[in-house]
């Protein structure tokens, strides 16, 4: 049977069409698949080279034979391309195809004054195409994916067949007689054009395939290593609790272990001092520096196991009302003797109305000491620090205290949350501490989702505060603190 030249061009252009759309709607593996890119470029040139050999009625045979058949070795050229990325390759050598490329597109036009200028060019024509094919081939078996899947050797067939019939269509186009025509109308050269259909059709399925096993592997490599890293934070979690029931008890017994004798040391301190039948007796001051000196180590290690375990999440509140009122007070009364050797006036200033707040009534109380003690120590010798509160207005009560000392470096503020850290070198002997009041009092105040804020104050000095949840009017009325 002789197949005409427009029924084999309808079926090679229906066919290489087919294939390049298909190559379109898998192209968002390009992403995932290394080449594959190539190969929907490569369908689509493919298409754009066949459609240019069959418009020679339209467009000069020149111009037909010479761009279609370049544009078709550059198709075959761009599927190599595809397969070197695939096959691991980092780059790809293009002088070479693309010499190749140019050669064939300037030289087929000049062939084609007599019959044998034609059988030239279909040697020429198919021979270049089937060596590029005869490379793909070689390209699969030598690094190709190993183990070698059956979507790597329908694509390996479809390369060795689409040669080997390229390669039987560029000899015969040597040895065989007839027409200058593209298409002999001749049973050889019309089923040789076919199988080259059906090869491209074999190894375009095989390419696809590949690509498929390909993400296969990638989501499985994928799936691993999610189903590890989620051993990973599993066994991560289970040593994580471990290690905090060890610090929790850690923590138990260091408070046991050091609060036990210093309170012992304070214990007999004021045993002495109480029970001295000589009250003037010369040791008495030493044992009052015993004493402070015990209370300044109890409230060191009170402050550092404060702050061990709110670093590990074991720190706890106990929310319930507080009279800021009566915790001011608290404050200023324990800051007393301090402030009255520095010559300082301790002031409470509260708004009128109730003012109770819903928090843990201790820490509170620990957060207020913490910053009027502070104030206390950088305030002016004979200066004045102020305790003050009144309703924000927003369902909140505003907590602020004063001191009229130096001023603080508003950008040191961040520095100054962090345990062991104090106020500028100038200061620093002056007001003594070891920087834990700052970093506790801020602790404390995140537990009870707030924070502390700093201002300079007028018409100097440094302003901190902070707000709390006021606890509605018709709530049942709270004891004293």
């Amino acid at each position: 049977m002789v197949l005409e030249a427009p029924t084999l061009f309808v079926v090679t252009a229906a066919v290489a069409g087919a294939i390049a759309f298909i190559f379109a709607a898998f192209a968002r593996l390009r992403r995932e698949v290394p080449g594959f890119s190539w190969w929907v470029w490569s369908g689509a040139v493919s298409f754009l080279g066949i459609c240019i050999l069959f418009a020679r009625g339209a467009i000069p045979m020149g111009v037909s034979v010479g761009l279609g058949n370049g544009v078709l070795l550059a198709g075959a050229l761009m599927t190599w391309a595809g397969v070197r990325r695939f096959n691991g390759a980092e780059r790809v050598a293009w002088v070479v195809p693309a010499l190749s490329v140019a050669a064939v597109t300037l030289v087929l036009p000049l062939l084609q004054r007599t019959p044998s200028d034609f059988h030239l060019r279909t040697f020429l024509a198919s021979g270049s195409l089937a060596v590029v094919y005869a490379f793909l081939a070689v390209e699969m078996f030598r690094r190709g994916p190993r183990p070698f899947r059956p979507s790597a050797v329908v694509a390996t067939a479809g390369f060795v067949l689409l040669a080997l019939s390229l390669g039987t269509r560029s000899l015969s186009g040597l040895a065989a007689v007839g027409t200058p025509d593209l298409f002999q109308p001749t049973q050889l050269q019309g089923v040789l054009i076919m199988a080259n259909v059906a090869f491209m059709v074999v190894h375009s399925v095989g390419l696809i395939l590949m690509a498929m096993d390909r993400l296969q592997e990638k989501l499985q490599r994928t799936a691993e290593a999610l189903r590890l890293a989620l051993d990973d934070r599993d066994a991560a979690r289970q040593r994580a609790e471990e290690a905090n029931l060890t610090r929790s008890t850690y923590f138990s017994l260091l408070g046991h272990e050091l609060r036990t004798p210093l309170q012992a040391v304070i214990g007999y301190a004021e045993l002495i001092q109480v029970t001295a039948e000589d009250q003037d007796a010369p040791h008495l001051p030493h044992v009052e520096t015993i004493r402070q000196s015990g209370r300044h180590m109890l409230s060191i290690v009170e402050g550092i196991l404060t702050l061990a375990k709110a670093e590990t999440g074991l720190l706890e509140i106990d929310p319930g009302e507080v009279d800021l009122a009566g915790a001011a007070a608290f404050a200023a009364g324990m800051v007393a003797p301090a402030a009255e050797a520095r010559g300082v006036r301790v002031g409470v200033a509260m708004a009128p109305g109730r003012l109770v707040a819903a928090a843990d009534g201790q820490a509170i109380r620990q957060v207020l000491l913490n910053l009027v003690a502070n104030a206390v120590k950088f305030a002016a010798p004979g200066g004045t620090v102020s305790v003050a509160a009144r309703d924000d207005g927003n369902g909140g009560i505003e907590v602020a205290v004063e001191d009229d000392g130096p001023g603080i470096d508003l950008a040191r503020v961040p520095t100054l949350l962090r345990p062991f850290q104090r106020a500028d070198n100038r200061y620093r002997s002056a007001a003594g501490g070891t920087g834990l009041g700052l970093p506790l009092s801020a602790v404390l105040l995140s537990l009870h989702g707030t924070e502390l804020r700093f201002a300079h104050a007028e018409p100097r000095g440094t302003r901190v505060s902070f707000t709390l949840k006021a606890v509605p009017a018709a709530a049942p009325a709270v004891a004293a603190q």
